[in-house]
């Protein structure tokens, strides 16, 4: 099977997506042929298993978008592959040059659909900013319809996102929440912590794009009310990001820096061994079509409070594997408490955690993913 994966935010840029890209065209790779299309990035160079075709570009706020069009060019070359499908990564705009590459070639098409735009929207453009976010939120749905109505399939990683895209019109969807595969042997917790260099002290976790959409300034405001129970306990902000910077001032501003750790962006394998350091796992998003920190923290046997809005939540059985508060400083501020307060129970937590991740083990759901390529190729 040659199947060509469409992504925009791919490598040099770490994310979710880019670890979720990865993986399946690794495994892409082994049964079959993979070629992926992204921007191109300046200065980068590619280094895969996988063919790896970049587009032209261009530049917002330090990211590389593709252009949405298609030459003469692009076709002959997509042609030459003998794709039997395209498999986008979102609708746009990498995703309106895989759809339109789609219909002039007449290949099946399949979207899986990442992030909750709107909901990114909303943060970063202020929902009362009605002339920068009106203009944002049509053109997105445009381009949602647009792209979806041509597909034969859509993957949504979760409920949550299938309901949403529904409320589109859009049909055809399936879940298909995104596989992980933690490594086969973790390093003992104090041992992680050597060799991190971080405290033996009650240590909270969060990992991911330090941005306005990830909510991280509800995780400061609670972890400075954990502090007044637990003066000693540390957080530790695994990731980078445009928020960086502002996030690090206001932990000066409440006096937090000693407390706060910015570990900054590491690659996956590292950030298994953050997880493996760490005694819980805090996620204060309410943006998150899946949450596949999530996903990675449970499978490291860490429990997780997460927000009760977005996808992340469905990962979750309250009180069963980790906990689903409101998105408010006090509830969240509670729960980490609770945690940090009942180490055997936390540990329980932990265990329900490891034992229900191996539900995305990524051969049971990349062979569902195959059967629906198979659908979409040879329909009945």
């Amino acid at each position: 099977m040659r199947v060509g994966l469409f992504v925009e935010l791919y490598r040099p840029y770490l994310s979710g997506v880019t670890v979720s890209v990865d993986s399946l065209a690794a495994y892409l790779q082994k049964k079959g042929q993979v070629f992926l299309f992204a921007p191109f990035v300046p200065g980068y160079q590619d280094e895969t298993d996988w063919s790896v075709f970049r587009l032209p570009s261009f530049s917002v706020g330090g990211y590389h978008f593709a252009l949405p069009w298609v030459s003469s060019d692009l076709v002959k070359e997509v042609e030459r592959l003998h794709l039997d499908l395209i498999h986008l990564q979102g609708p746009y705009p990498t995703g309106l040059v895989g759809a339109k590459l789609a219909e002039k070639l007449h290949l099946p098409l399949v979207m899986t659909f990442h992030t909750e735009i709107f909901l990114y929207l909303k943060a970063w453009t202020n929902l009362y900013n009605w002339p920068l976010f009106l203009p944002s939120y049509l053109l997105a749905r445009w381009a949602i319809r647009y792209v979806g109505q041509r597909c034969q399939l859509i993957l949504a990683p979760s409920e949550f996102t299938k309901k949403n895209l529904e409320r589109l019109k859009l049909s055809k969807i399936e879940v298909l929440p995104t596989p992980i595969k933690p490594p086969l042997c973790l390093a003992d917790q104090w041992e992680a912590r050597r060799k991190l260099n971080l405290p033996f002290t009650p240590l909270i976790l969060y990992t991911g794009r330090l941005a306005k959409e990830k909510n991280l300034f509800l995780l400061i405001s609670a972890f400075q009310e954990v502090l007044k129970k637990h003066p000693y306990a540390t957080l530790v902000l695994v990731g980078d990001g445009p928020l960086r910077s502002k996030l690090e001032k206001e932990c000066a501003y409440r006096g937090l820096s000693q407390r706060v750790i910015f570990a900054g962006q590491k690659e996956p394998a590292l950030v298994w061994e953050y997880l493996r350091a760490s005694d819980l796992f805090a996620f204060p998003s309410t943006t998150e079509t899946q949450g596949l920190s999530v996903s990675e923290a449970m499978a490291a046997g860490l429990p997780t409070v997460v927000t009760d809005q977005g996808g992340a939540k469905e990962r979750i059985c309250h009180l069963k594997d980790g906990l689903v508060v409101r998105a408010e400083k006090e509830a969240f501020a509670s729960a980490l408490n609770t945690l940090i307060e009942n180490p055997h129970w936390r540990n329980q937590l932990g265990l329900e955690a490891q034992k229900k991740s191996a539900q995305l083990e990524p051969d049971r759901i990349y062979q569902r993913l195959i059967d629906f390529y198979q659908q979409v190729i040879r329909p009945a």
